[in-house]
């Protein structure tokens, strides 16, 4: 898919975790609470040091927890070389969030480039589907894109704005989650009613995805 959307000229973005020292003065207790390992919350969950791990015989350092630039917030595998060339390319993107969805709240970088580059429909795809991605997706399809001017009042030179909400496809082929399976079903079942496709794929280009079929 990542294939076909590039050959298509098609923006491709990555939305990432990449915290910064500000944003664990600013996370809710709660919701470090949820990404702790257990029950040191201060030494288990964002921004703590995970220690390393054996690659292909090689230690690698993981890192600090979804921090920005560590070994653990980027993309696994074959994903991360892919997302490296195609921002040398100039046809990715990469925008980093320090909450689950990368739309939440009044503004974010994603949210900034999308309006500025008019982008109104989204496909989303990734991990963990019921989690980062079905909330970056639901965030989007109530939130809205740039508002757009759909009268002028001369006398008073007031620009009436209408919020639109972006169109959303939730591709269930490029969607995975370790949460049980309803979990997935309930991300489907909703998607459903907002935007989805099972076969955009194929529907691109099969011939451009041949090369990535994850």
């Amino acid at each position: 898919m990542i294939n076909a959307f590039r050959k298509h000229g098609m923006k491709v973005t990555w939305v990432n975790w990449g915290l910064t020292n500000y944003d664990l003065l600013t996370i809710p207790p709660a919701f470090k609470s949820g990404f702790s390992g257990g029950s040191d919350l201060a030494n288990e969950t964002f921004g703590s040091d995970m220690g390393t791990i054996q690659e292909n015989g090689t230690t690698i350092e993981v890192g600090q927890k979804l921090m920005r630039g560590a070994w653990n917030a980027e993309p696994w595998g074959v994903l991360g070389t892919m997302k490296d060339e195609g921002l040398a390319a100039g046809t990715d993107f990469l925008f980093h969030k320090n909450r689950l969805s990368g739309l939440w709240g009044p503004q974010t970088p994603y949210g900034q480039w999308l309006q500025e580059n008019e982008i109104t429909t989204i496909f989303f795809g990734g991990v963990n589907a019921d989690q980062c991605v079905w909330s970056t997706f639901i965030d989007a399809y109530f939130k809205g894109k740039a508002p757009s001017p759909v009268s002028h009042l001369e006398e008073t030179s007031l620009i009436i704005l209408a919020y639109l909400g972006y169109d959303v496809v939730y591709v269930d082929d490029i969607s995975a989650t370790t949460s049980p399976e309803y979990a997935s079903d309930m991300v489907r079942y909703n998607a459903n009613g907002d935007g989805n496709s099972t076969s955009i794929i194929a529907a691109l280009d099969s011939s451009a995805c041949k090369t990535n079929s994850t």
